[in-house]
């Protein structure tokens, strides 16, 4: 059998509001006495998007809290930004938890509505990175997000020139990504030495989709201007890359551009 504490958490979590008045929810001193506070309901309804609740929760005087913050982060729509927002929640910009901020979230989740309504709101495109350093354009880039993603953080001021971004379209394998970030301004031949997006590599995009055996790529890099003869900070270039891994097609490819 649930307890009363059960039950009015998943009143708030399904939207019972009716249920919250039956139980005095409204009510500091009988919430307490369940050992819960009407900040507990209303980070409840925000994580499930329970928006007649959440304006219960506010009129009853629900205060946003760290804890409203964290919910309202992981599964919060539209709907009840419009209604916090004015309040003081979100912190747009900030990173609340190791997965990014809310412009993150947007965009893990595909929620173009809510990425949208969040830009237009002033969020910081490039702000509240998952863990920290990762920019939502470099997790849109990283999951494999539709190119109309990218283009709307470019359109909000994502900075598409962010070194490393490059040469994670071209581990992804994401040709459409390539062209747009080239034709945004992205530099062809940048070395992502040293780059946080890119512990793992050297040299340019070309060495790593070289790497990775994605001819598309290589070609589209190729065609685009990249330096075949480039050599990445271990004195290797994108064919020696091609050669260590085996890739027969791309190496082909590769001798015969740096020989014309």
């Amino acid at each position: 059998m649930s307890s009363s504490r059960e039950i009015l958490l998943n009143a708030a979590e399904t939207g019972d509001v009716e249920k919250l008045r039956d139980f005095g929810a409204s009510e500091p001193e009988k919430l307490q006495a369940l050992g819960l506070t009407i900040e507990d309901l209303l980070a409840a309804a925000a994580t499930t998007n329970q928006t007649d609740v959440v304006q219960f929760c506010i009129t009853s005087g629900a205060k946003i809290t760290p804890q409203v913050e964290s919910a309202a982060s992981s599964g919060t729509g539209v709907e009840v930004y419009e209604i916090l927002l004015p309040l003081g929640l979100p912190q747009l910009n900030e990173s609340l938890r190791t997965s990014g901020g809310v412009v993150v979230r947007a965009v893990s989740d595909d929620d173009i509505a809510l990425l949208t309504y969040l830009l237009e709101n002033g969020a910081d495109p490039d702000g509240g990175g998952r863990f920290e350093w990762m920019p939502a354009i470099a997790v849109a880039i990283e999951e494999g997000k539709d190119l109309e993603i990218i283009k709307l953080l470019a359109r909000y001021g994502a900075d598409v020139k962010r070194k490393g971004l490059l040469a994670m379209a071209a581990n992804e394998d994401r040709v459409d990504v390539i062209e747009y970030l080239l034709e945004s301004g992205a530099s062809i031949n940048e070395d992502v030495g040293d780059c946080v997006l890119l512990p793992h590599d050297k040299g340019s995009a070309l060495h790593v989709a070289a790497a990775e055996d994605h001819l598309d790529v290589v070609r589209t890099l190729v065609e685009k201007g990249a330096d075949v003869g480039l050599k990445d900070s271990e004195g290797k270039s994108a064919l020696d890359k091609a050669k260590q891994a085996g890739h027969s097609v791309i190496v082909d490819f590769l001798e015969h551009h740096r020989a014309t």
